[in-house]
This record gives structure tokens, sequence and C-alpha cells, in this order.
């Protein structure tokens, strides 16, 4: 069998298990109408994953597809593999094959002269991007300064200079990183790549924004001999002031019909006024009722009644390997306020140096998921999202980058500061998800 065949039995095979898992392993491939049929079933079932699939097709609706990890870069991926395989320009539609997103794709990042292209910004207006000012690059153990800013190439919207000499023979001035910005707090573009004898040319980037003060790119190596293939950039400079940020923010949900919210107690720590944004979209100003330092968790209240909250877990229900996911509200200032869905294992039932307080996680979670409710698959909720290793420290401590290295207290703890006063009325829904997604709250503080 030709390799051809295996490829695209490989892919149906991958679409047909798309109608009964919950997720599917990162892929590209061809997708027949049968197969659109089979994913527009698993994208709207019980788990919504209508956002998890991005299709890329042709002028003859030949469609291809990248699913399965909701990476900002999906659509791109997907673009990038329709044209290799129909040497067309290819468009982004929505699961019922409707144009979203006329970008089209090129085997990089920089776009046709055939193309509708954006207005990129001239060198010389301000830099308002979040992604804009100086940055510490750590790479392969070597740091050095770079100041991102307006492109001074028409084919790039921004471009990362180093800031002093380095080494590799690199000089004050010359080009770190080109790149275009894709989608919010997402880039794609070039990174130079030295070694100790010579130069080694512009290779792929692909660039991620984890906060206003951290960004990760991935640097795959140009040309052999390369030291380190990510890039940790850390802000030493003040954010532009575009980005509006806010005193801070998290998540919390509801414990009750009465209004009684649990979160973490650093998420409202040292605030003079907290305000709960609740799923109706109503703003509402929220009391600390009680509150933990040593555990980390507070409960707030509100004048707010509801059908959907959740309940805890019996103690001692959850157990390594448990699936569990959580609902928040990552990064809003870059991300938005809508809700947003991940999911993963309970790895250790302790946290660090056994710390029996916490779980340790493999959920993705950014700042913003803080306070967060960790639900099982009945439902219940067995912790309360409370911190991810950060990743400078962890590097400086290990010589790598933490895959997935989150906590989260037991939700026992929770349960002991809870006020006697809390009552529970009758659930309004009893699908996990949708329960949970009408339960959280984004809490933002003063």
């Amino acid at each position: 069998m030709r390799d051809h065949q295996r490829f695209v039995i490989f892919i149906q095979s991958l679409l047909f298990l798309a109608s009964f898992a919950p997720t599917l392993p990162s892929y590209a491939g061809e997708i027949s109408e049968a197969r659109i049929a089979s994913y527009k079933k698993w994208a709207k079932g019980p788990m919504d994953h209508v956002k998890d699939v991005v299709l890329a097709c042709s002028p003859e609706n030949s469609c291809w597809g990248h699913w399965g990890d909701s990476i900002p870069g999906a659509k791109l991926k997907a673009l990038n593999y329709c044209k290799q395989k129909t040497g067309k320009a290819c468009r982004i539609v929505d699961v019922n094959l409707r144009s979203i997103d006329k970008l089209s794709s090129s085997s990089s990042t920089t776009r046709s002269k055939t193309e509708t292209a954006p207005v990129t910004p001239k060198s010389s207006e301000p830099c308002n991007d979040l992604i804009c000012g100086k940055w510490r690059i750590n790479q392969g153990g070597y740091t050095w300064i770079v100041d991102i800013r307006r492109s001074k190439n028409p084919d790039w919207e921004f471009e990362a200079a180093w800031v002093t000499d380095g080494g590799f023979g690199y000089k004050a001035g010359d080009l770190d990183m080109r790149f275009n910005k894709i989608e919010e707090a997402y880039y794609e573009g070039q990174s130079y790549w030295r070694n100790a004898l010579f130069a080694l040319g512009w290779g792929s980037l692909s660039l991620s924004l984890h906060s206003q003060t951290q960004f990760l790119a991935d640097t795959p190596c140009k040309g052999g001999n390369c030291v380190g293939t990510q890039k940790l950039g850390n802000r030493v400079g003040p954010v532009p002031k575009t980005s509006r940020p806010v005193g801070g923010s998290g998540t919390g949900f509801f414990v009750s019909s009465g209004g009684i919210i649990v979160t973490n107690h650093h998420v409202i720590e040292g605030a003079t006024e907290i305000f709960v944004t609740v799923p109706t979209g109503e703003q509402l100003k929220a009391q600390v009722i009680s509150k933990s330092a040593s555990t980390d968790l507070a409960v707030l209240k509100v004048d707010y009644e509801t059908d959907n909250y959740l309940n805890f877990a019996n103690p001692g229900a959850a157990d390594i390997g448990d699936d569990v996911f959580t609902l928040g509200f990552p990064i809003s200032d870059i991300l938005g306020k809508e809700v947003k869905y991940s999911e993963g294992v309970i790895n250790s039932l302790s946290g660090i140096q056994g710390d029996a307080t916490f779980f340790q996680i493999s959920v993705p979670i950014q700042p913003g998921n803080s306070g967060g409710p960790l639900v099982n698959q009945d439902g219940d909720v067995v912790g309360i999202v409370t911190a991810t290793a950060a990743v400078e420290e962890f590097y400086k401590a290990t010589g790598s980058l933490p895959q997935n290295v989150n906590w989260a207290v037991k939700a026992a703890y929770a349960s002991l500061i809870l006020p006697s006063s809390a009552r529970k009325g009758k659930r309004a829904s009893d699908n996990p998800v949708k329960n949970t997604k009408f339960s959280v709250v984004f809490i933002e503080v003063k």
C-alpha cells in the first residue's frame, strides 16, 4: 500500500473517532464531505468543540483541517496545508463551510503581492501592541536584551533588534526576530540563527504571549549545531499604554443558589473593591465573607440568585489519572472575557514537596484561571485551580521548561470556610460542562 493511501486511511480513522472522543490528536489532513458531516456532529456535541477545529478550503471546496488542540496557530497550519496540497489560495470556513477568514497562505508568513493584505504600520508609528518594548531573552542558557518595534521592512509588522553587543557575532542593532501578528497574542515569522563559527540564516518562528510580561517562542534549529530551540522572553520595560491593564482579575464559581462564590485568596488580596461579572453579563459588587491565606481560598457574596452552581465532591473521591477540566477567564486583557475551557488529568495527590493541600494537574492554565473550579466527570468540584509553575524560575532550577505543571487546592479545604447559611436549590443542568459554564464568574479587583 502506498504511503499516500496509508495517510488517507489514517486521517479517516481519526475523523471517525472524532464523533466519540472528547479530544483528538493535533493533526492536519484532507476532509471529505462525509467526514465534514461527522465533524459537524462531533463539534456540536455535548462538549461543544466548535472552536477546536478549523477548516481551510480551496475555491473548489477541497477542505483541509487542523484539529484537537485549540492553539492560536491552527488557522495558519490549516491554510498552509491547503495551499501546499492545492497550489491555490484558500480560505478559513466555519463548521457550515461559511467563509469566516479570507487570509491566504504561503510557505512562510510573508504575503504574495497579488493577495489583499492588511496595511503594515510604518516604522515611525508608535508601537502600541502588547509585544512591543524591551525583553530579556533566555535561550539555551544564553541571555540578551532585544527591543521589539515596528519593522522597517514592509513584509513584516515587527522586528526585534539587539540592544547591546552579544555573543556569536551579534552587534547592537542586529535583528534577532521579525514577524507578523496572526491573531491576538500570537505571531509568526522568522528568527535569525548564528553559532560560534558562522551565520546560519533565518529560520521559522512562532511566538505566543503568555501574559503582558512574558512570551514563549518556538524556533526550530536551522542548519544544525544550535543551542536551544525555544526563546523565553521576560519584559524588562513598561507595558505599552494602550494595553489598559486592570488592577487584577481571576475566576470564581457559585457554590449555592444564594450568590456564594469561591475563589482564590490571592485573587482578591489587597483589593479595595471587588466586582463580579455573572453569566448574564451583569456586574455586581462583592464582599468577602470568609478567607484563608494559608490555603489560598476566599468566599465572596453577591446579591444574586442562580440555579447554576457546583457541588463539592466527597473528600478522597479524586485519584491519580482522573479526567478533570476547568472553565475560567485566562489573560482576559489579551484573550477577552469569554469563558475558556481546558482539560487534563490529576497527576499527583500532593503539591510541591509533597504538600497534601494540593493536587498537581496537567490542565493547561494561565494567569486569570486562578480561583476556577477543577471539575470531575460527574460535574463535582474536586479542587480550586491555584497556580502554575513560574517559567523563568522553573527554567533556572531545572534547565528545562515546565510542561503543564500546575496545582489546585483540594476542595475539602474550601468546604471548611463556607458559611453555614449557604443554601442550595435544584441545579438547572446535569451536563457537567454546561452547568460549570453557567456557574463560573469573572472577578475584577481594584
